[in-house]
């Protein structure tokens, strides 16, 4: 059994303040010679957690050296919740711990809520068994920074405008600004929502909805990832910009199986002008993404030095996990604001994640006759992005917009393939039918003939 000293404090803090601790505890982190685990609440938002986490903030830190334990649970200021409305937080009760059995607990907890991901599950346990008594130098270390921050409290608090009259400002103006942007995000809607109407081409619909969407958002990057086995195929599109017999794939993407051409679309925008270009896939990567799920089909851009993802499929990291796919058939939306928190313990998946230039994702599933389609994903490039809930509402609008438009090319594919089947159907039978005609005048005019050759023989007679 561990036993250690009750070096542990609890108080009511500020969510600023809070923030700040976490924020020493990851320098402490840094200092450590071995390599330290820190883990935040982030880490929990790819699985389902129980509503007693859902309220819980915390900061863990766990190597041989140093281990330290900072965990908040939420108090809910009183009067701030109105009817239909969520609570406003502006506190945690927070307890900052070193205690070596505490941690174990915690970790022993945390541990359990990754049961149906063994990779993490096994990793979690592998860091309980290593935590040991602080270094007596490192715990200074920790004080003294810690010292720091509660000296320098104080003089922030006295600072204040010399001015007794600041600048004017309009208190209405937040809720001026959110309603003009829930406008604005209607009407982008509005104009997926119509293009979808008036086209059957997936294809163009597709690229013009992420382009918009990603200039809408100002995001660095938006993607369509598809899995395998998604029925709808684009069709044949020409473009003056790219001839059709030229392909662009990633340099170390090795395509596997070749298929007839599906067309793949890549936009970017040129001096801050909309300048979209077509690449078409003649070697879909069909071999890879039935046996690692799928791979990224569209694709949008900021900028040319934004990474291209198109064709992207992860060989080695999602088989592990891909009991995660069953989340987004139920509908679950992912958000991750840092991908370096929350896959903090998944080096395989956050190595590939470091590759693709992906700092922040949210995903949003596209579902076809209750099946995933695919995903909606937004990239977030060079910093961490606290994802909210209009820009998590408006991408999973628009991936239901996006699946609406699957269906309707899967059922025009049907139907121009029953027509042409039904059409080939009539031209066999007209050339067998023509076939049948020359026959019979082929078999009267021997009829004929022998009738002729019969009388002949007969006058001779």
């Amino acid at each position: 059994m561990l036993s250690s000293p009750d070096l542990s404090f609890s108080r009511t803090l500020p969510i600023v303040v809070f923030n700040q601790l976490g924020e020493l505890l990851e320098q402490m982190a840094q200092r450590v010679e071995s390599a330290a685990l820190v883990l935040t609440e982030a880490v929990l938002v790819r699985i389902c957690i129980p509503v007693e986490w859902q309220r819980q903030r915390f900061t863990l830190v766990v190597c041989e050296q140093f281990s330290a334990l900072l965990v908040g649970n939420f108090e809910e200021e009183q009067g701030s919740r109105g009817a239909g409305e969520q609570g406003i937080y502006s506190a945690l009760n927070a307890q900052l711990t070193f205690n070596l059995e505490a941690i174990a607990s915690f970790i022993y907890e945390l541990r359990d809520l990754f049961e149906c991901d063994s990779y993490t599950h096994q990793n979690l346990e592998r860091y309980r068994q290593i935590i040991r008594p602080n270094d007596a130098t490192l715990q200074s270390q920790f004080s003294l920074l810690l010292l720091e921050y509660l000296l320098t409290q104080p003089n922030q608090e006295i600072i204040a405008d010399p001015s007794p009259i600041g600048p004017a400002v309009y208190i209405c103006q937040p809720v001026e600004d959110a309603l003009k942007k829930q406008i604005s995000q209607e009407r982008l809607l509005n104009q997926v929502t119509t293009q979808i109407r008036k086209s059957l081409d997936l294809p163009v619909i597709m690229a013009t909805a992420i382009t918009q969407v990603r200039e809408f958002l100002e995001l660095d990057r938006l993607v369509i990832y598809k899995f395998a086995g998604s029925q709808v195929k684009a069709r044949q599109y020409q473009s003056d910009i790219i001839p059709l017999n030229e392909t662009a794939l990633p340099t170390d993407i090795e395509p596997s199986v070749r298929e007839p051409a599906e067309i793949y679309f890549s936009i970017h925008e040129n001096n801050g002008k909309h300048s979209p270009f077509v690449s078409v896939n003649n070697q879909p990567l069909l071999g890879d993404c039935q046996k690692n799920g799928g791979y990224i089909v569209y694709e949008a851009r900021a900028t040319d030095a934004i990474t291209s993802v198109l064709n992207y499929t992860e060989k080695n990291c999602f088989i592990r996990t891909s009991q995660c796919w069953e989340k987004y058939r139920q509908g679950f939306t992912l958000a991750v604001d840092d991908v370096e928190k929350t896959y903090a313990l998944e080096e395989c998946l956050l190595n590939f994640l470091r590759e693709c230039q992906v700092r922040a994702k949210l995903a949003a599933p596209i579902m076809f006759e209750d099946k995933l389609w695919g995903l909606l994903i937004a990239h977030q490039c060079d910093r961490p992005h606290e994802w909210n809930d209009s820009e998590k509402n408006l991408l999973v609008a628009i991936a239901e917009q996006l699946a609406i438009a699957i269906h309707q090319a899967e059922l025009m594919q049907t139907l121009t393939q029953e027509k042409q089947n039904l059409e080939q159907r009539v031209i066999e039978r007209t050339m067998a039918l023509r076939v049948l005609s020359s026959l019979r005048k082929l078999l009267a005019g021997s009829k004929v003939n022998f009738s002729l050759l019969s009388v002949m023989n007969c006058s001779r007679l």
